[in-house]
């Protein structure tokens, strides 16, 4: 590629296994050419599934500017006033239901709700992705919250059960819900209004650039809708082959620099 980075005027990043390495970190190869880009011109948008509190570390490690897309975009933050400036949580009829179906099928369930995580049952599955996601939850049980809403929920277990599961909450709340696997046995769920898509369309209308002038890198199925969505959408090489063969082009995988050899192949930076 000869064009230089400045044809694009948006670039969109997710975290886990895009500019996150496996050990969790960014390298400094790879936060030396999101700042170069963003010094470029180029409006820079992260676009996560982390909660805020693990999102922000992120956000000030790459000097971020924009508004921070989280919790798989049912949630976009302004800074530094944190300001949300969208919000989408799902109803207490279809919160109630989730944790019905984690008892019933011996899931374990993460919720995040007003910037919080919580978790039901404490299992194994609960703390290593405690471990995972660098932070620390709160086990409860959920009957006994009141005004039980949440922002994102997600099941941890075996992805036959969960599809049981999914089937259900289709049955009961059609047209509702945005349910997507984020990592293999890791199966999120939120409003059918929230989407890395739709969070990124909202972000950049304010920047006044449109989704053919935009780049996004991603891995996962919770990408597909943004990496589509965009003009130019790369799947590192470490997602999932559907992902990969549904995307416009490829990188090399998070552990090997993905993001930002492919962005070095641009001039102007």
């Amino acid at each position: 590629m000869s064009s230089c980075i400045t044809q694009f005027k948006a670039a969109a990043f997710d975290l886990d296994g895009t500019l996150l390495r496996s050990d969790k970190t960014i390298s400094l190869q790879t936060q030396a050419v999101v700042h170069q880009v963003a010094d470029a011109g180029v409006v820079t948008i992260l676009a996560t599934g982390r909660t805020l509190d693990t999102a922000h570390k992120f956000y000030n490690e790459l000097q971020m500017k924009t508004p921070l897309i989280c919790y798989n975009g049912a949630c976009v933050i302004e800074f530094p006033s944190g300001t949300e400036l969208m919000h989408h949580k799902l109803s207490e009829a279809i919160s109630r239901a989730i944790v019905r179906y984690s008892r019933e099928y011996g899931l374990a369930l993460h919720a995040s709700m007003n910037h919080e995580l919580y978790f039901e049952p404490d299992s194994v599955e609960a703390n290593s992705y405690d471990i995972l996601s660098r932070t620390t939850g709160h086990t409860v049980d959920f009957d006994e919250i009141s005004d039980l809403r949440f922002t994102k929920a997600m099941y941890v277990g075996d992805e036959s059960i969960i599809e049981q599961v999914r089937a259900r909450l289709e049955g009961d709340f059609p047209k509702a819900l945005y349910m997507v696997y984020s990592f293999k046995n890791y199966f999120e769920i939120m409003s059918i209004e929230a989407s890395k898509r739709n969070a990124l369309e909202f972000v950049l209308k304010q920047y006044g650039v449109e989704a053919k002038d935009t780049i996004a890198f991603g891995d996962a199925e919770n990408d597909l809708d943004m990496l589509m969505w965009v003009g130019h959408g790369v799947a590192m090489g470490n997602a999932p082959p559907h992902v990969i063969e549904a995307t416009q082009h490829i990188t090399e995988s998070n552990d090997q620099e993905g993001v930002s050899k492919y962005l070095r192949q641009f001039g102007c930076l």
